[in-house]
């Protein structure tokens, strides 16, 4: 999962914004299929998965998509704060 993001990042820099999504929906799904969206750990990854997905969608003109990741990425969050208390 980490050479994932990796990968994104590079595609990102290198202006492939596209590709750099396709990786980051792989990472994510490697997280569920992992079961790791169960711990906070997973949950906070999954969370900055889906922050920098919206990020590359609005760059990518597709706003309906970058707020779907936004909205998942807050559902999270929000998670993660009931989780700790």
């Amino acid at each position: 999962m980490p050479l994932l993001r990796v990968r994104a990042t590079a595609l990102a820099q290198a202006g492939r914004r596209a590709e750099a999504a396709r990786r980051l929906e792989e990472a994510l799904r490697v997280l569920e299929a992992d079961g790791r969206l169960q711990r906070s750990g997973g949950a906070a990854q999954a969370a900055r998965l889906h922050e920098t997905l919206a990020r590359l969608n609005d760059q990518l003109g597709h706003a309906e998509e970058a707020a779907r990741h936004r909205r998942r990425a807050r559902a999270l969050r929000e998670q993660i704060g009931t989780a700790a208390n």
